[in-house]
């Protein structure tokens, strides 16, 4: 009986409350950025919106270049954007992830995957790319993009990305280094 009234219950709750962002409470958040020996974290915050942020681990492209996949999310939203470092001038460029249907009533995704030439999409990342031809290629595609560092100072140290960590890793005597 209990069970048919829990069954019931969840057929005539609000749909919305599958899909509301968490409190931001300082102390729900007040975890600091933990990295892994290949550049990968989690805990980390793009701004003041409390996002739950995370990185994969770093990826050597060769030439100097090495690109990371970045997600943030919170209960409504999952967002994965493109990091491109070229480090031997420290330039960087982060592509956001293409729409796509989360098959969930008011969720909203975006990814990276179809941005890929593996995926269907028009970038393919090499030795030889340019932070100049991605933003491009985005421009021409209509794909949203951020130039340089800066969006990644506005956060309190202890929770900052260092998007320079796979230069130092990899690249340790280039520019994007000693940044």
């Amino acid at each position: 009986m209990i069970r048919l009234a829990v069954l019931l219950g969840l057929c005539v709750a609000d749909p919305s409350l599958a899909c509301e962002p968490p409190l931001n409470k300082a102390d729900a958040i007040d975890n600091r950025i933990r990295v892994g020996p290949q550049c990968e974290y989690d805990n980390a915050a793009p701004d003041d919106n409390y996002l739950q942020v995370n990185g994969k681990p770093v990826v050597d492209i060769g030439g100097g270049k090495i690109g990371q996949r970045q997600s943030s999310s919170d209960s409504c939203f999952f967002a994965q954007q493109m990091m491109f470092v070229d480090c031997s001038t420290a330039e960087l460029i982060v592509i956001d992830g293409i729409n796509e249907d989360s098959g969930i009533a008011g969720m909203g995704a975006q990814s990276v995957t179809k941005l890929q030439r593996a995926g269907g999409g028009p970038i393919a990342l090499g030795p030889k790319t340019t932070v100049a031809e991605l933003a491009r290629i985005s421009d021409r595609h209509g794909f949203d993009y951020k130039l340089g560092a800066d969006i990644y100072q506005r956060v309190e140290a202890r929770n900052r990305v260092d998007p320079y960590c796979g230069c130092k890793l990899y690249y340790p005597g280039s520019a994007g280094a000693g940044r």
